[in-house]
C-alpha cells in the first residue's frame, strides 16, 4: 500500500465516524458546504461586499479567481480521487489486512454529485481565504477605533480559522466528495494565497506604496493581463499535457457520473474547463476594472447609499442569473464564450458601477462636496 492509500483509508474511516454521529446535522452541513462554494461566493457574496468596501470586494475577488484557478490546476496535477468512487474502484478491501468481500459503505447526499479530481478542495480553500479576509478587515476597523487592539486582533483571527477549518473539514467529509488530507491542503492553499496576494500585490497597488508606487499603473496593468495569459498558456499545456501522456482530463467527469447515485445532481459548471474559464475570465476582469481608484469607495467613505448600491446590485444579480440560464440550452462553445464575457462584465459592474451609483442618492444635495469627500477618501 502507498502512502495515498493509507491516507485513503483513513479517510474513509473518518467519514464513516462522521456520517453516523452527525446525521442530524445534515441540513447544517448542506448549508455551510452551499455558502463556501466558490460559484455562490463569486455569484452573491461578492456583489454585496463591492456595495460596502471596494478594497475588501478587490482583495476577495482576486484571492477566489486566482485560488480557484489553482486548486483547479493542482486537480489536474495530482489526480487524486473522490471518496465516493474510490470506495467502489479500489481493489485494498479485497486483499491483506483486509481481506472482507464488502467495500466500506458511504452515504451520498445532492452535494456529493461534483466532479473533478478531489485533490485540493476548493471548499476548503474558498472557506479559509473568506475567513482570514474577513477577520482581518474587522481587525483593521478595530484597529482605527479602538486602540491596542493587535494582540487579541490575532488571537481572535488564529481561533476563528481554526474553528471554521474544523466546521468546513466536517461539513464537507460528511458529503464525501473528500478525503480530510484533501480539505487540510486546500485550507493551507487558502491560508497562504491571503498574506502573499494582499501583501504583495493588491494593498501596494490600490495603497501605492513599495516597488508598485513608481509604475505607472497602465504599465501595471499590463503586468496583470500578461500574467493571466501565462496562466492560460500553463491550463492549456496542462491539459494537453495529460492528453499526451494517455490520461483523460475528463476522467473524473467519467467517474462521477459512473458512481454517482443521483448524477442528475451533476453540474456543468463544476466541471474543471468551465471552472477555468470562469476564473480566468474573473481574473481578467480584477486585471482591466481594479485601479488606485477603488480605494476612493473603502468602508468609511462617506455620503454613499449602500442600500440603494444593493438594490441596484439585486438587479443585476438577477439579470446575469436570467442570461447564464438562457445561455444553458446555447451550443457549448457559444456558452463558453457568453460565460467568460459575462463575468468580465461582471467585474465592471460589482467594482466600479456600484461603487459610483452608491453616490446618487447625495448627488442633487450638493454634488460638488460629494466628489470632494469620494478624492478625499
Amino acid at each position: 500500500m502507498t502512502l495515498t492509500d493509507h491516507l485513503n483509508v483513513f479517510g474513509v474511516m473518518v467519514i464513516q465516524l462522521i456520517q453516523y454521529n452527525y446525521q442530524d446535522f445534515e441540513g447544517f452541513f448542506s448549508l455551510l458546504n452551499t455558502i463556501f462554494h466558490l460559484e455562490v461566493l463569486l455569484d452573491l457574496w461578492f456583489p454585496v461586499v463591492c456595495c460596502i468596501d471596494s478594497v475588501f470586494a478587490s482583495q476577495l475577488l482576486l484571492c477566489l479567481a486566482f485560488g480557484g484557478w489553482l486548486t483547479t490546476m493542482m486537480k489536474w496535477w495530482l489526480l487524486d480521487d473522490r471518496p465516493y468512487w474510490w470506495v467502489q474502484e479500489t481493489s485494498i478491501y479485497l486483499a491483506e489486512p483486509y481481506q472482507s468481500d464488502k467495500r466500506p459503505l458511504l452515504r451520498q447526499t445532492y452535494q456529493t454529485c461534483e466532479v473533478g479530481p478531489g485533490s485540493p478542495s476548493e471548499h476548503a480553500m474558498a472557506a479559509v481565504v473568506v475567513v482570514v479576509l474577513f477577520i482581518l478587515w474587522l481587525t483593521q476597523i478595530a484597529k482605527e477605533k479602538i486602540p491596542n487592539t493587535r494582540v487579541w486582533s490575532w488571537i481572535i483571527l488564529a481561533c476563528a480559522f481554526s474553528m471554521n477549518m474544523f466546521v468546513v473539514i466536517v461539513a464537507r467529509a460528511y458529503t464525501a466528495s473528500h478525503f480530510p488530507h484533501q480539505l487540510l491542503l486546500g485550507g493551507f492553499i487558502g491560508a497562504t494565497l491571503v498574506p502573499t496576494l494582499c501583501v504583495l500585490v493588491v494593498d501596494p497597488y490600490l495603497w501605492q506604496y513599495g516597488a508598485l508606487s513608481k509604475r505607472d499603473p497602465v504599465v501595471i496593468k499590463f503586468w496583470f493581463i500578461l500574467a493571466i495569459i501565462c496562466m492560460v498558456a500553463i491550463s492549456v499545456l496542462t491539459y494537453y499535457g495529460l492528453k499526451v501522456f494517455s490520461w483523460d482530463p475528463a476522467w473524473s467527469i467519467k467517474m462521477a457520473y459512473r458512481y454517482c447515485h443521483h448524477p442528475e445532481n451533476i453540474s456543468r459548471d463544476s466541471m474543471p474547463i468551465i471552472s477555468l474559464l470562469s476564473y480566468i475570465a474573473y481574473m481578467f476582469g480584477w486585471a482591466i476594472c481594479v485601479s488606485p481608484e477603488v480605494t476612493h469607495f473603502a468602508y468609511n467613505t462617506e455620503r454613499r447609499s449602500r442600500v440603494f448600491a444593493f438594490l441596484i446590485g439585486l438587479f443585476f444579480m438577477k439579470t446575469f442569473d436570467i442570461i447564464k440560464q438562457v445561455s444553458c440550452h446555447f451550443d457549448i462553445k457559444i456558452y463558453y464564450l457568453t460565460q467568460f464575457i459575462l463575468i468580465i462584465f461582471k467585474s465592471f459592474v460589482y467594482l466600479r458601477f456600484l461603487p459610483d451609483v452608491s453616490h446618487f442618492p447625495y448627488m442633487f444635495s450638493n454634488p460638488c462636496k460629494v466628489l470632494v469627500n469620494s478624492r478625499k477618501a
